[in-house]
């Protein structure tokens, strides 16, 4: 892979990590204690959604570079089995984590959604929720093909 293409990747990695990171470390606990004004079931599920979103965040930001290693061993022409083979069982287990987590917070969306009449809260937990599974399924199915050519 050219010097570029590998910088470019790193460069969009960085700045997903830190656009994420800023939105959830200076705007979220805001728009929590906002909401929680405003709807008063979100006041005591404030602190559980909180843990449930950085839990998310924490083991997001981990998959993502578990990703970045895997693309990095294959730009340096490492043998994909002997190098990726633990990055793809951590980035496996990552994205189950980050899917438990949204389907625990399911319900607290639920009583957000029919407080406020926005059922759009839940469209975007089933997608997160969807997506990981969906990326979980993924890194098994490489690990999986991995040790299948080891």
């Amino acid at each position: 892979m050219k010097e570029g293409r590998k910088g470019i990747l790193r460069l969009g990695a960085f700045l997903i990590v830190v656009s994420i990171l800023t939105f959830f470390v200076f705007l979220l606990p805001f728009v929590l204690t906002g909401l929680s004004k405003v709807i008063p079931v979100v006041s005591y599920l404030r602190y559980s959604g909180l843990i449930c979103l950085y839990g998310g965040i924490i083991t997001f930001i981990f998959a993502l570079y578990q990703t970045v290693k895997v693309l990095v061993n294959i730009s340096k022409g490492k043998e994909l089995w002997k190098a990726s083979r633990g990055n793809l069982k951590a980035i496996k287990y990552s994205t189950i984590i980050l899917s438990s987590l949204y389907l625990i917070s399911m319900p607290f969306l639920y009583l957000m959604a029919d407080k406020d009449d926005a059922p759009g809260i839940l469209l975007f937990g089933l997608i997160v929720f969807l997506f990981s599974s969906a990326s979980a399924v993924f890194a098994s199915a490489f690990e999986k093909n991995i040790d299948i050519i080891k």
